[in-house]
């Protein structure tokens, strides 16, 4: 009673006080004041009731659905017959399988099997069908450095020089383009302003 009161706290540890330490069968009085404060009431119609719709979960183990049946069953019927134990327990494991594959493997190669033979071969299915499943194959990409001018890309990583260089071509056109048309209007002006070839300026003309 030591021992188990150094391991509860709370309201499981405020139980160990309707019983006393000196009194014949205080611990097995113990175990009936928690399972009176914390357990149901139908404790044994509710374990049946879960066995009955116990199906493997995903994910879970063949291992692990043998072990949960198991405790589900021994909650239920406490005092069941060994035979009767061994008989339920394996018609409820092969018809909670979640793999169909599993499950007709079992009713033609351990249909006269006890239940701790036919969750052995159970588990031997698993293991195979684990064994034959394909791999993942795995690529490994090597960086390749690859030389743009004076600049580098690695490979797997964009490559902006293209944009860059229309860019700048871009650029130096509009750069280009005022002193251009400074150009072209210079030389238009001083066409129209200069003397035709074989005309002369008379005062005519400035009176005019």
């Amino acid at each position: 009673m030591q021992n188990l009161a150094l391991a509860l706290e709370g309201p499981t540890l405020e139980c160990l006080r309707e019983v006393r330490e000196e009194e014949d069968g205080a611990y097995e009085k113990i175990w009936r004041v928690l399972a009176r404060r914390f357990g149901h009431l139908d404790e044994p119609e509710r374990a049946m009731r879960r066995f009955d719709g116990r199906k493997q979960l995903d994910g879970e183990s063949v291992a692990e659905s043998e072990q949960a049946l198991r405790t589900l069953y021994r909650e239920a019927w406490r005092k069941a017959e060994e035979k009767t134990k061994d008989s339920a327990l394996k018609r409820k494991f092969e018809e909670g399988l979640s793999s169909p594959d599993m499950m007709q493997f079992l009713r033609l190669h351990a249909r006269s099997d006890d239940f701790v033979n036919t969750v052995a071969k159970a588990r031997r299915f698993a293991e195979a069908q684990e064994a034959a499943r394909p791999k993942k194959a795995v690529r490994i990409v090597e960086t390749v450095e690859r030389d743009h001018g004076s600049e580098g890309t690695q490979l797997g990583q964009p490559n902006f020089q293209p944009l860059l260089d229309g860019f700048q071509k871009i650029i130096q056109t509009v750069l280009d383009r005022p002193a251009a048309m400074t150009s072209v209007a210079t030389t238009g002006d001083e066409a129209s302003s200069s003397p035709k070839p074989g005309k002369s300026l008379g005062a005519s003309s400035f009176i005019n």
